[in-house]
């Protein structure tokens, strides 16, 4: 998925909040309506396999933790320029902490 985030990133003006989820949700679709493969398979296995293997718990967690920081940095750029003049500023980010997280 870094590739969208990318793609949005690099635009400008960034889009709106609305166009951003619909952007996500398609590639979402895109990706998981593949005839040759089952996404919500994959993710289980992946996840299974991340509860025993810590190389691939490392990995996984840090795509969705990459992935929240894109998420973050479209947010505070569409507050910025006044697109979104009514939303807050949005609080420093910090990744989510789970029971592996020593902080």
């Amino acid at each position: 998925m870094g590739e969208i985030f990318v793609a949005l990133l690099d635009r400008d003006p960034c889009p709106d909040p609305a166009e951003t989820v619909t952007l996500l949700v398609a590639e979402l679709h895109r990706r998981a309506d593949n005839p040759e493969y089952d996404m919500t398979r994959l993710a289980l296995q992946t996840w299974a396999e991340a509860l025993r293997d810590p190389i691939l718990h490392y990995r996984t967690r840090q795509l969705y933790i990459d992935a929240l920081k894109h998420i973050v940095e479209l947010a505070q750029r569409c507050a910025t320029p006044g697109i979104c003049h009514q939303m807050q500023t949005p609080k420093p980010w910090r990744p989510p902490c789970y029971r592996s997280c020593s902080a």
